[in-house]
């Protein structure tokens, strides 16, 4: 029984998620986003509103379906095979796998006017962004750069040892920004399959770095 009982509360909150981020959709595309309120979501979603800001900071996050950016094990099982890339290439696939599991599947086709007509859902994305470039610095940091520098390969970092020198934090600091540059030239991908995505990323990585290198 204690072994079942995570598993039953974790697919009640993917349900009580589901049910909030569908009714503030089915609000705002009935009503508008300025009618649309935390506490209608909430009435259609058979919730409270406590419960709603307990899964969502603002009515925009959920009208988008936004989730916290976390950098699950998943994330990194899935990494590891362009893990022998550039770093700026590793770096720009994990944001992109960090940002496509905070937010929901529907959103990915909203298409940019609705983005344009509703400046406080582009707010909300500049902020979830800021938040997804925060995990993959701190998910950098821990990295043992000291293996990297003799290896290539990037590991988690074990107790204080190997910590990064201000040069190299300097580096992941300006690796998390270029990463951030690459999604925003490909418009984050969200249409791309896999292949497609890689294609699209290793070919921006090596314009930035053609653009960096040429002469005046």
């Amino acid at each position: 029984m204690q072994t079942c009982e995570p598993s039953l509360r974790e697919r009640r909150r993917v349900r009580t998620w589901d049910a909030i981020h569908g009714a503030a959709s089915e609000l705002a595309r009935e009503r508008g986003i300025k009618q649309t309120t935390a506490e209608l979501i909430a009435e259609q979603a058979g919730v409270s509103p406590r419960t709603f800001f307990n899964y969502f900071s603002s009515k925009e996050d959920a009208i988008i379906g936004l989730r916290p950016p976390r950098m699950g094990e998943e994330v990194l099982e899935s990494m590891r095979e362009v893990e022998s890339t550039s770093l700026l290439s590793y770096a720009a696939h994990i944001l992109m796998w960090v940002l496509r599991g905070s937010i929901a599947q529907d959103s990915w086709t909203l298409n940019r006017e609705v983005f344009d007509e509703h400046p406080e859902l582009r707010q909300r994305m500049k902020i979830h962004m800021l938040r997804c470039e925060n995990e993959l610095q701190d998910f950098l940091l821990a990295m043992d750069w000291g293996v990297y520098e003799s290896t290539g390969r990037l590991v988690r970092r074990e107790g204080e040892e190997g910590a990064p020198d201000p040069r190299q934090s300097e580096r992941v600091r300006a690796t998390v920004l270029m990463a951030a540059a690459v999604l925003r030239h490909i418009k984050f991908g969200a249409d791309l399959s896999s292949d497609e995505l890689d294609s699209s990323i290793g070919a921006t990585v090596t314009l930035f770095a053609h653009i960096v290198k040429e002469a005046r």
